[in-house]
């Protein structure tokens, strides 16, 4: 509950875009977690071993999950009667399961078991086909996931976006069943197809669209979940159309999520064209962008890119794209990247994260400069120095001691 409400705090705070995006961020680090286990766990060799991604982000985005199953009326209405009814007493989830289905009438029972008795989420692959002829669109929807105690099939109600004559249709299809085919009649070919329209499901999704319809959803999706899929889609995508169409959104997105998303989308196509587009993008204005477009360049051995980092890492109105800017000059292996990197060390900053960043830039080094940021290194281990870049320089050490 913590954990979620830090997110309603964002939605009440900075609004929905803030929101999505940090629900999405919590599915993002349970689906990273290595493992797969119920929320609810009787069984573990002590007792912190359940504190993890699933008691935390994974709950918090099945409490976002159970928000809009019930809608927000009644999913308050249910936390209410929670609080009221157990007041100052111990409870176990089988009491919030009780309180929800009082509050709404509903038998919840499916919800609870598959999403927190049951470990796992749905895996889906979708496919997408237009009938030009007939005017049908057809969506295919199966469930790949496995595994111990793994539900294998998901039952949730999610939203299908299309984009029709400029106008956005949605429909809600329910999955009952391992693999479905939907059908929608609409009156053109649509310019857009979204499945999970507004992030009703954690979920892992396969969805290869035309690549004309993940420019358009970019930049014209209302959606942030939208825009996010389609940034991330173009980055398989490597012609000019997509570089430029990953460009704009970096510089003219009106969320900072999605302009650190493009970058780094721009970052993981590694071409010549990629790395021009950002290059065009350093000065972007939201500092949590100019962080993401510093992350991007950090996939470019280039001197070009090089040059761009130091000019970041002295940024001045944040700590932390210069500590971003300094772990990527590292990456780019260039020898020009050691006296700046150097000169950062001196910087003091929130928490010491230009020196984190710069030890993570130095730890990559190879070749003529290796030695000597050996030995620089080292010295910031020693007992005196701050201890954050005591720790920094720990883990740098153990990564230029590969020989």
């Amino acid at each position: 509950f913590a954990t979620f409400f830090e997110s309603v705090w964002q939605e009440h705070h900075r609004g929905l875009d803030e929101y999505l995006h940090d629900v999405l961020g919590l599915a993002r680090n349970y689906i990273g977690e290595r493992y797969r286990r119920p929320i609810v766990e009787r069984t573990y060799n002590v007792p912190v071993d359940i504190f993890d991604r699933h008691l935390y982000d994974k709950a918090g985005v099945v409490l976002h999950m159970l928000r809009r199953e019930l809608g927000d009326g009644p999913f308050y209405r249910a936390i209410k009667r929670y609080l009221q009814q157990h007041k100052g007493r111990n409870v176990v989830t089988l009491d919030f399961q009780r309180a929800v289905e009082d509050a709404t009438g509903r038998n919840m029972d499916w919800f609870f078991d598959q999403w927190v008795y049951s470990p796992g989420h749905p895996e889906i692959k979708a496919t997408y086909a237009w009938d030009d002829k007939q005017k049908v669109a057809t969506l295919g929807v199966r469930q790949t996931q496995d595994g111990e105690g793994v539900p294998n099939v998901f039952r949730a109600a999610v939203d299908v976006a299309f984009t029709v004559g400029g106008k956005r249709q949605v429909e809600r299809v329910k999955l009952t069943e391992r693999d479905h085919t939907f059908t929608f009649a609409l009156a053109e070919r649509p310019k857009m197809v979204q499945f999970d329209a507004g992030f009703s499901l954690l979920k892992t999704l396969d969805f290869d669209k035309p690549k004309d319809m993940l420019i358009y959803q970019l930049e014209h999706d209302d959606d942030l979940a939208g825009r996010l899929d389609a940034a991330r889609g173009l980055a398989k995508h490597t012609s000019p159309d997509s570089v430029r169409a990953l460009k704009k959104a970096v510089q003219k997105d009106g969320f900072w999520g999605v302009q650190v998303t493009a970058a780094r989308a721009l970052g993981e196509m590694k071409t010549d064209g990629a790395l021009d587009a950002l290059l065009d993008c350093v000065k972007v204005e939201h500092p949590k962008a100019r962080r993401g477009v510093a992350e991007a360049l950090g996939n470019f051995k280039d001197a070009r890119a090089a040059r761009a980092l130091t000019r970041l890492l002295d940024d001045a109105q944040s700590y932390y794209v210069a500590s971003t800017a300094a772990s990527s000059l590292g990456k780019t292996r260039q020898e020009s990247a050691y006296g700046p990197l150097v000169k950062a060390l001196s910087r003091e900053s929130h928490i010491e994260v230009v020196r984190v960043g710069a030890m993570s830039g130095l730890s990559e080094f190879r070749g003529d400069s290796l030695k000597k940021a050996r030995k620089l290194v080292t010295e910031w281990t020693e007992y005196g120095r701050p201890a954050r870049a005591r720790e920094a320089a720990i883990s740098a050490l153990a990564k230029l001691g590969h020989d």
